[in-house]
């Protein structure tokens, strides 16, 4: 399977032709595009995929997508995943019409903007409706693990408070700190269900020490240690 992209002029037309074009985002048939419009990108690899749309609930195929979508653009890097140009241009590419129509209701041109165009690569890495796939699976796939998605599933099962909540915080670009804090996360909810409030501790007291301890100078025991000591503390005192 092919990678495509779109050009610069053609990235900014399609922008600029939104409004005109909403239906055909609403359908999911993206009648306005022309295989002219998308150019091949010979160095990456992908592997065939085929993505899940078999739940009724669109988002409880989000961790099957992941593990699919990761494993297939696996030989993509950190640098072309924040491409506007790929990211757009696969979102436009027919094989791709059919899941993000059945995962995104693109009724506004605000959705449009979020799922099928790239902005600010911080933000848009987790919304674009093909970047979320890919980027969810970087910061949880761990290659060393006996299940290397078994971080990518606890995530899964409340993607707000374990997944894009916490990567908009300034310490999760650092795949080492989130991995640490999701897998002590998972390891403390097996005996403790954390509340919606505690997760909202755990992010912030992570973002405090940052400013004032290097955290990427720890080892991932100690980053987990000092989560665990943190948790144990607020929960004991309900």
């Amino acid at each position: 399977m092919k990678a495509y992209f779109l050009t610069i002029n053609t990235l900014e037309k399609f922008r600029e032709d939104i409004h005109s074009n909403l239906e055909d985002y609403k359908t999911g048939n993206l009648e306005f595009v022309r295989a002219s419009d998308l150019i091949p990108v010979s160095k990456i690899r992908i592997d065939d995929i085929k993505l899940d749309l078999s739940e009724n609930k669109s988002s409880d195929t989000d961790f099957e997508n992941i593990k699919r979508f990761y494993l297939a653009f696996k030989d993509l890097n950190d640098s072309q995943a924040t491409e506007e140009r790929l990211w757009a241009g696969l979102c436009h590419y027919q094989p791709f019409w059919s899941y993000l129509t059945y995962r995104w209701r693109c009724e506004t041109e605000k959705n449009v903007l979020d799922r099928y165009f790239f902005g600010e690569a911080g933000r848009s890495k987790f919304y674009n409706g093909l970047a979320r796939l890919w980027w969810y699976g970087r910061m949880t796939y761990d290659e060393k693990s006996e299940n290397p998605f078994e971080l990518t599933e606890y995530m899964c099962e409340s993607m707000n408070f374990r997944g894009l909540l916490p990567l908009t915080l300034k310490w999760s670009n650092n795949k080492k700190i989130y991995r640490a804090y999701l897998r002590t996360l998972m390891n403390f909810e097996k005996n403790h269900k954390l509340t919606q409030e505690e997760h909202e501790k755990a992010r912030r007291i992570l973002n405090a020490w940052g400013g004032t301890i290097l955290l990427d100078s720890l080892s991932d025991k100690e980053i987990s240690e000092k989560i665990k000591n943190y948790l144990t503390k607020i929960t004991s005192q309900k």
